[in-house]
């Protein structure tokens, strides 16, 4: 009888989604992937799409159940405009949550004393790759794709 009513509980449930897409693995910034999508989907500016091609595919990134761990990075030198800086990754911890999720998507807080409190949207194709943009730049995507450790 118990089995019964439980079943019943569950087939009368909404359409949730009742998984949301795992984040936890390492992760590392693919300049193919994203280059891809910004020079022909975009609208970027040239200075936008020049700082990508010369900026993406440093970023590594680890999260765990509650935390993300950025790696830092070697100096990479960019010219934008004419001037030469350089860039670069700082390490960072920040924990997070996760606010909201669809099947394809996860809405995350996050918290850091480097960055304070903030939120980002990750969208997920398929289990490997997700792609995120920034309030700055919501023209651009960075792709990231889940390696081994």
């Amino acid at each position: 009888m118990r089995n019964i009513l439980l079943l019943s509980v569950l087939l009368a449930l909404p359409s949730v989604p009742l998984a949301c897409p795992n984040i936890i693995g390492v992760w590392k910034s693919s300049k193919e992937k994203s280059m891809s999508h910004n020079l022909f989907n975009s609208g970027a500016s040239e200075l936008q799409l020049s700082f990508s091609a010369q900026a993406f595919g440093n970023l590594k990134i680890k999260y765990s159940l509650d935390e993300s761990y950025i790696y830092p990075s070697t100096s990479v030198a960019i010219s934008l405009d004419g001037e030469e800086s350089e860039f670069s990754v700082d390490e960072s911890l920040s924990s997070y949550k996760v606010v909201n999720c669809t099947k394809d998507t996860l809405f995350l807080r996050f918290n850091s004393e480097e960055y304070g409190a903030y939120e980002n949207t990750f969208h997920f194709e398929g289990a490997d790759v997700y792609w995120v943009s920034s309030e700055y730049a919501p023209e651009l995507r960075e792709y990231f794709v889940r390696i081994s450790e």
